[in-house]
């Protein structure tokens, strides 16, 4: 099992999740920082784009990576599984339901 580790303030994914956005909005705006420079002519920083470009694309495969980690966690904690969400209470309900109609049936003999 694989322990997650998040920088946030408070160790839970939402944090890391929260942090990995912000990354990727700096990096957004070096990158058009940048741009605005070489479109007014100073090119001294155009060698910088292919760093900033591939630092945008590590920050947004992290970003989404932590989405997938988080909606899977919100998805747990919320009893969904497979695609589907179990409804314990309801299932009790039905199972009480059930126990009544087979005692009303039944010969008088006891179902615990």
């Amino acid at each position: 099992m694989t322990e997650m580790k998040s920088i946030g303030r408070d160790g839970s994914p939402e944090a890391l999740l929260s942090v990995t956005e912000q990354h990727l909005l700096r990096s957004v705006d070096d990158l058009n920082g940048i741009i605005k420079a070489i479109k007014a002519g100073d090119i001294s920083r155009s060698k910088e784009v292919t760093a900033i470009i591939s630092l945008l694309g590590k920050a947004l495969q992290s970003a989404l990576d932590e989405r997938t980690r988080v909606e899977k966690l919100r998805r747990h904690e919320a009893g969904v599984v497979n695609d589907y969400a179990i409804d314990f209470d309801a299932a009790r309900d039905e199972i009480g339901r059930r126990l009544a109609r087979l005692r009303a049936t039944g010969s008088g003999a006891a179902i615990s």
